[in-house]
């Protein structure tokens, strides 16, 4: 295996608007390794509340297969994430020399930087894109030399390399932000957010009733890999009432997978039939039909006229599983009046339900 080792030397200036002596920690993040890109964030944080970054200049080396353009393109090459613009002069990257990088920003007005997150949250100084011709190694990343210092009173801090740590050679593939899950309509909205992803397959979504044995319900494809944002969602439709446990097992390319959090939910299906009253009412063109069913039921919802004549059948037969359904039904064929909707529902418990509720349909 070939190493490949990028060493920083840093020099950084802060001030603080209620100065304490404090602690900097700095570290470097892989964000992505893909075989061809490969990228890294610097990020910077303080044991103090209240500290700002003034003006800064980072420089750095780097050796082995990671390589990086003489004259670096903003986005392409890097992209600062919180110090360049308003407060601060537009953040530059430079190579000065080969194997030689330098971040270099620049406070516009004191007193106006920007606030450096409180350890153990991060803030992040800036992304850099390196590409290398390696896929099967990592870059060993370490500081070397490093050294901040406070403005604050007549005080100063010094840190040195101790305060830093190495970089995160063994990225995660998915950075999990958000699981959430909540009721909607009766059924399970399972939902969560991706910050970044690195050779993601996807997600096995698994639920579980005692919080001991669970079973997949679904998989999810991912984007592979990504440095935006993601969303997902599934909903699921669980048939018995009671408090419910969903995972994620999130798989990547290569096989390999890790589990999320547990999330539950609690799930209170009908304890009896019950047809709803369509809304909107009255409506043009469209009404939803909502009902319940506590079991699981043959349904069927007609739609009569005044003269009691069948003008549609919204639902022919329809096998549901208990639980609040709705259904949608489209009047552009109709002309304005009154109309009768009527729901008929046989249970294989063998109960029976039926009910007729009015709809107004005005043009």
């Amino acid at each position: 295996m070939k190493l490949k080792t990028i060493t920083f030397f840093l020099l950084v200036f802060f001030y603080s608007l209620n100065f304490a002596q404090a602690d900097v920690k700095g570290r470097f993040v892989v964000t992505v390794n893909n075989g061809i890109n490969y990228s890294v964030k610097i990020q910077i944080s303080s044991s103090a509340a209240n500290n700002h970054l003034g003006s800064s200049n980072l420089r750095f080396s780097f050796e082995g297969s990671v390589s990086y353009p003489l004259n670096p393109v903003p986005i392409t090459n890097y992209t600062f994430h919180n110090f360049s613009g308003i407060n601060y002069e537009t953040g530059k990257i430079v190579s000065p020399a080969a194997n030689q990088i330098g971040v270099n920003i620049e406070l516009n007005n004191l007193n106006s930087g920007t606030l450096v997150a409180q350890y153990p949250a991060w803030t992040d100084v800036v992304t850099i894109n390196f590409t290398t011709d390696d896929p099967d190694s990592y870059a060993h990343l370490t500081w070397n030399s490093s050294a901040c210092i406070f403005f604050g009173d007549d005080e100063l801090t010094l840190w040195n390399k101790d305060n830093f740590d190495d970089e995160v050679t063994t990225p995660i593939p998915v950075e999990l932000t958000s699981f959430t899950t909540s009721i909607v309509n009766g059924k399970v909205l399972v939902s969560w957010q991706t910050a970044t992803e690195i050779n993601n397959a996807g997600f096995n979504l698994e639920r579980s009733k005692d919080n001991l044995s669970y079973n997949e319900i679904a998989f999810i494809p991912g984007h592979g890999t990504t440095t935006y944002k993601s969303e997902y969602s599934y909903t699921d439709n669980p048939t018995l009432s009671g408090k419910y446990y969903y995972r994620l097992k999130q798989v990547d390319l290569d096989g390999s997978y890790e589990y999320s959090d547990i999330v539950e939910v609690d799930v209170n299906i009908p304890i009896k039939f019950l047809l709803d009253q369509n809304y909107p009412n009255p409506f043009n063109p469209s009404t939803t039909i909502r009902f319940a069913l506590p079991t699981k039921a043959k349904v069927n919802i007609r739609l009569y006229n005044t003269l009691g004549q069948e003008v549609a059948n919204i639902l022919s037969s329809e096998q549901l599983d208990a639980g609040i359904h709705e259904t949608i039904f489209n009047a552009s064929n109709f002309s304005s009046g009154v109309y009768f909707y009527r729901l008929e529902a046989k249970g294989e418990d063998g109960s029976n339900f039926a009910k007729t509720k009015r709809m107004l349909l005005i043009k």
